[in-house]
């Protein structure tokens, strides 16, 4: 078993170890409160969402459960997110910034996609019948898709205190 993970380790190519790097680093800041542009906050969700949508999409095409299974994740990290959303509403600038409390959850979530991307890459090399049953297919659409429903449901509050701001502010402009 350690001549398998070493043998793994050794093989992956230098750039994945970076992008670990990145993600960590990106991770790491988000531990402390920081004021934000709604257009980072939205960057940030596109991009968790955009790297769901490939995984799932790349490595598990050849199944027609992929799909519903990625749905249904979704919909479990938007639900668990909701419960789990911090306590505080966010606080916004009057240059258009947001104060977001800082958590470790986006670390998590940086973490989980990237071991679930490197999982699924070690297995589609080591065991391609594997990655095309159902089993796998299912617990792996989950997988992607929970990290995107967590993070939509943590940017959720920003999101929609900034739109109700500017249809208020749009409201009691004069005509």
């Amino acid at each position: 078993m350690i001549t398998f993970i070493t043998t793994v380790l050794r093989n992956t190519p230098y750039f994945v170890w970076g992008i670990l790097a990145l993600l960590l680093v990106l991770g790491v800041k988000q531990t402390r409160a920081q004021w934000v542009t709604l257009s980072r906050i939205k960057m940030r969700v596109a991009l968790v969402l955009g790297l769901s949508i490939f995984g799932a999409w790349s490595m598990l095409t050849s199944h027609a459960a992929s799909l519903p299974f990625w749905a249904v994740g979704l919909l479990a990290g938007l639900v668990i997110g909701y419960l789990t959303k911090p306590s505080q509403s966010p606080q916004h600038e009057a240059h258009g910034r947001i104060l977001i409390v800082g958590s470790y959850a986006p670390m998590c979530i940086y973490m989980s996609i990237f071991c679930q991307r490197y999982v699924m890459n070690v297995m589609h090399v080591v065991a391609p019948e594997l990655t095309v049953s159902f089993g796998f297919v299912a617990i792996a659409s989950l997988s992607y898709a929970l990290p995107a429903g967590l993070m939509i449901a943590r940017a959720w509050p920003a999101l929609r205190t900034t739109e109700a701001r500017h249809t208020t502010i749009s409201l009691t402009m004069p005509a």
